[in-house]
């Protein structure tokens, strides 16, 4: 579950202070050192405090990228003890300093050093198919972003693609994503892989594909955060429960924003409504077809079963709307083989990802 979160180290206004400028020393030392922090940045705030940021990964702790999986509170346990130990152990392993100075030293961190934490990212991992890929699935993010926009009513659904396939949905609770206070990112793991190591170190991919036998069937539900919370001392956060602090409630984030029974029910409805009014306005032209209202429709119907029910609803009489239907079902069959997208039971999909992310607000790993 955990992936990600940003910390800033706070050491306070710079005094120039010999213990203050080794304890910069040693946290940037570490930070460079385990595989686990990257994106270090040091600067003064506005207020002259000297901070040190960086992004810190819980997967690779385990494993050299993020496709390791957390799914325990221990497994972040573990990485928080042996973090602050690299503190530690760094302050021993510093040269050209007296013993005394430090003992010094070390008084100083732990007094003076505080860890601010100010982002957390938590996704949950939903396994497809052996046959079915993330560009399939296309209607139920449909869907899904329907659902966030009516519960966000600032929300601009961001798609963001890649060979000309949608591989990333951007869900902010604001406008702009990038000044979201929380957002949902869904995304293609696999491929996210793929286009971030095919050059920096390409056997990396076919590793990870080795490692992790269903990295091509996953799909990412990741819960983003800015937070804003008492900062920790070094032993506070290294014995901070990070895991049920925010699973949980992360979980619970995207049950209430995109899988709302009441408003899932809405959706469909007003995807009936819309197919409706479109149908009625084809029919009365002397060419239709349904092959070529679902061919230009296509990108309305997010399942089966709303044209069908819309084909019903606007037909002269129940065989006439039978005979659309069957006549109907062909054509859809048809273009979701081509087109690799599933037409059929896409809220049954969405009530299996429900139903994977309910099981974390009930407690269960």
């Amino acid at each position: 579950m955990l992936d990600t979160i940003k910390i800033k180290f706070m050491l306070g206004e710079e005094t120039g202070e010999y213990s203050q400028t080794l304890a910069k020393e040693v946290i940037t030392n570490v930070l460079n050192r385990v595989t686990y922090c990257d994106k270090i940045v040091s600067k003064n705030l506005p207020n002259g405090e000297f901070v040190i940021e960086t992004r810190f990964s819980y997967p690779r702790f385990f494993d050299w990228t993020n496709a390791y999986l957390i799914k325990t509170k221990e497994e972040c346990m573990k990485v928080h003890k042996k973090f602050i130990g690299e503190i530690w152990s760094e302050v021993g392993l510093m040269q050209d300093i007296r013993s005394n100075e430090k003992i010094e030293l070390g008084e100083w961190i732990k007094n003076n050093i505080r860890i601010k934490l100010t982002r957390v990212d938590v996704p949950f991992t939903y396994i497809m198919g052996d046959t079915e890929s993330f560009k399939s699935y296309q209607t139920v993010y449909k869907v899904l972003g329907e659902v966030f926009k009516i519960k966000n009513k600032k929300c601009v659904p961001k798609e963001i693609k890649g060979d000309g396939e949608i591989q990333t949905i951007v869900l902010s609770n604001t406008a702009n994503p990038n000044d979201y206070n929380s957002k949902l990112t869904i995304y293609n793991q696999a491929q996210k892989f793929k286009d971030y190591y095919k050059e920096k170190f390409p056997p990396l991919v076919k590793l990870m594909n080795e490692s992790y036998p269903d990295l091509e069937q996953r799909i990412r539900m990741e819960v983003s955060k800015r937070v804003n919370r008492k900062e920790f001392t070094l032993e506070e956060f290294e014995n901070f429960d990070i895991f049920t602090e925010y699973v949980r409630p992360y979980a619970k984030y995207i049950l209430d924003n995109i899988f709302d029974d009441n408003v899932l029910e809405m959706v469909k409805e007003q995807q009936i409504a819309l197919l409706k009014e479109k149908l009625t306005a084809e029919r009365k032209k002397n060419n239709f077809s349904y092959e070529n209202f679902i061919f230009y429709n296509h990108n309305l119907i997010y399942d089966w079963d709303i044209l069908r029910q819309a084909i019903m609803e606007t037909s002269s009489n129940e065989n006439s709307g039978y005979q659309g239907t069957s006549t109907a079902k062909k054509i859809l069959v048809k273009l979701g083989q081509d087109k690799d997208v599933i037409y059929f039971g896409v809220f049954k999909k969405i009530a299996d990802m429900k139903k994977m992310i309910s099981k974390y607000c009930k407690g269960g790993k």
